[in-house]
């Protein structure tokens, strides 16, 4: 029951999926889009990169542009991402592609404030998975850094 409950949160957290193709603007003056909104990546002028941390890793997204959108989205990444949780197992998000479902390890997520965006912290459930963590956050910033204003993986 309990994971039926979790589960239907965070379908509600994730809304519906925007077109890849079309995306419409939420307003012009902070050049966010509609689509995704566990990715600060679509907030225009946004870059990402990974940062080891104790006991995990950083995930930093830095902008040009609005870093108070920047910010909110990161909190909901963490926010969807720890709602993944459920007795030490790792749920799927429920938004088929979302950044939130980007971290398959079982993890903690904080955001932290640094200049012009911000910083989502995980932290690892188990010590002996750390490595694994860190490794799988390095290739999806590395990734997620050609994919232009979208959270979608580019290869």
């Amino acid at each position: 029951m309990r994971q039926v409950v979790l589960g239907l949160l965070v379908l509600a957290a994730c809304g519906p999926k925007g077109s890849p193709a079309s995306p419409t603007p939420a307003s012009t003056t902070t050049g966010v889009t509609t689509g995704d909104p566990t990715c600060p990546l679509v907030v225009e002028g946004t870059s990402i990169a990974a940062e080891d941390a104790d006991g995990g890793v950083a995930l930093v997204f830095v902008t040009t542009g609005d870093a108070a959108a920047v910010r909110g989205r990161a909190q909901h990444l963490a926010q969807v991402h720890n709602q993944r949780v459920v007795d030490g197992e790792l749920l799927k998000a429920g938004c088929d592609g979302c950044m939130a479902d980007t971290i398959g390890v079982p993890s903690t997520a904080t955001v932290l404030e640094v200049p012009g965006g911000a910083k989502v912290v995980f932290a690892a459930k188990d010590p002996a998975a750390v490595a694994e963590l860190q490794a799988q956050a390095r290739m999806h910033a590395n990734h997620l850094s050609h994919a232009t204003g979208s959270c979608q993986m580019a290869m």
